[in-house]
């Protein structure tokens, strides 16, 4: 059972000890295997990659529609130039 006085969550605090059981199992820990980092890391460069061009592909075409709608309105209500002389006689 645990102690009512205790906070929940995973055992193991700064000045608290393991026991052996723990101690043990330290000793039987095992190298990764030398491919296992570069194999990690390209799977994670992979997702990486799948969200830019999920990003990209969600907010290129918005910008592209803001650029075209910009080109609009200046068009039809930007500053009009006017002839502001006479003839050149």
């Amino acid at each position: 059972m645990s102690d009512p006085g205790r906070p929940a969550g995973p055992p193991g605090g700064d000045d608290e000890e393991l026991g052996a059981p723990v101690a043990e199992l330290a000793d039987l820990e095992d190298e990764p295997a030398p491919t296992f980092l570069a194999r990690l890391r390209r799977r994670i460069q992979r997702r990486v990659l799948a969200s830019d061009v999920l990003e990209m592909s969600w907010f290129t075409p918005v910008l592209v529609l803001l650029e075209f709608l910009e080109m609009i309105f200046t068009g039809l209500f930007g500053p009009r130039k006017t002839d502001s002389g006479g003839s050149a006689s």
